[in-house]
């Protein structure tokens, strides 16, 4: 039986949490619960591993991206598209360790990482995706940002 009701203070008291691996719900009506805000509400949390159970990343985890955030890991076999917003937040981190990994994603809108320009030490792990390539924009709004300041493209398996 699928999860049909979840308080989105039920993680509150959980003060020493530190990670957390949880899943997105579809089932629940998106109006009383924001899985984002439920996130949120654990002040020691620093690892979020976030299996999406949907096709489509919209707005499932706006709210949870607090600086106290290090680690964020989004998978799903279903998942195919990530909205541009869907990061909402993101950039307030200093050090992220961000890893979008087995999913159906094909190409990613380049808008989606401008937030993450902001952030001083970033990593990414794009690993098990179906992309056929990532060109530099998706990563930085314009050219000059990529000359200036790019990682060097390093090719994958």
């Amino acid at each position: 039986m699928p999860l049909e009701r979840f308080d989105a203070d039920t993680l509150t008291r959980l003060r020493l949490l530190t990670s957390i691996q949880i899943q997105t719900w579809p089932k629940i009506e998106k109006y009383r619960f924001r899985l984002g805000s439920a996130l949120s509400n654990i002040p020691s949390l620093r690892k979020v591993s976030v299996r999406v159970l949907e096709s489509s990343l919209t707005d499932q985890l706006i709210g949870a991206f607090t600086s106290r955030l290090r680690h964020v890991e989004i998978t799903g076999s279903e998942l195919r598209t990530i909205d541009a917003e869907a990061l909402e937040g993101i950039e307030e981190n200093y050090e992220l360790v961000l890893k979008i990994r087995g999913t159906q994603i094909e190409e990613l809108p380049a808008e989606l990482f401008a937030k993450l320009e902001k952030i001083p030490h970033l990593s990414l792990d794009l690993r098990d995706n179906k992309f056929s390539s990532l060109s530099p924009g998706t990563l930085y709004s314009n050219g000059t940002s990529w000359e200036n300041i790019g990682t060097k493209l390093i090719s994958g398996k």
